[in-house]
């Protein structure tokens, strides 16, 4: 298990990659991208994602938006994938999400993984297993939709990260 210190919480409030401002600018972005493995991590951001007939390799939610209870949102609740259902509290990354994530990926299926807690940390783990060149999209609260396009850069700041939590466990 990974727990975030009290010390990191202000540099994750900043954006791991591209602040995408509204629908407009995220369609732009998408556009030449079909053919990447692409990541969602959050309700909104999911949604929007799906609303756009984008078909994610792994969508990760809570029934959450900003911490508030929403339920599974249509385009969710209607987009064929597997679901695992895992529990991550507030503040950590469980091994049980790290594993359903990390097997997620390695999977050939589309996954849904439905978090009982919060999902926000889980962001971390996605980019850490994940392929170079796959797009993880997690919302900015208040600000829009972060992307980021996995390669070594951003993959060694998260492992740095990780690194820095509290009773990590340094061999994943």
């Amino acid at each position: 298990m990974y727990i975030l210190p009290e010390e990191l919480r202000k540099e994750l409030k900043k954006p791991l990659g591209k602040l995408i401002k509204d629908e407009k600018e995220l369609k732009s972005e998408l556009e030449g991208k079909s053919g990447l493995e692409i990541i969602t991590i959050g309700d909104k951001v999911s949604e929007t994602l799906l609303k756009l007939g984008m078909k994610p390799k792994l969508v990760i939610y809570d029934k959450r938006i900003m911490r508030n209870y929403v339920g599974t949102l249509p385009e969710i609740s209607s987009y064929e994938a597997t679901l695992v259902k895992v529990e991550n509290q507030r503040g950590t990354i469980s091994d049980e999400a790290l594993r359903a994530i990390k097997d997620a990926i390695s999977s050939k299926d589309r996954i849904k993984i439905e978090v009982q807690g919060e999902e926000d940390l889980l962001t971390l783990i996605a980019i850490h297993f994940s392929n170079n060149d796959t797009l993880v999209f997690y919302g900015q609260p208040n600000e829009g939709i972060v992307m980021i396009k996995v390669d070594a850069e951003i993959k060694e700041k998260v492992k740095s990260i990780l690194r820095c939590m509290e009773n990590g466990d340094k061999d994943n």
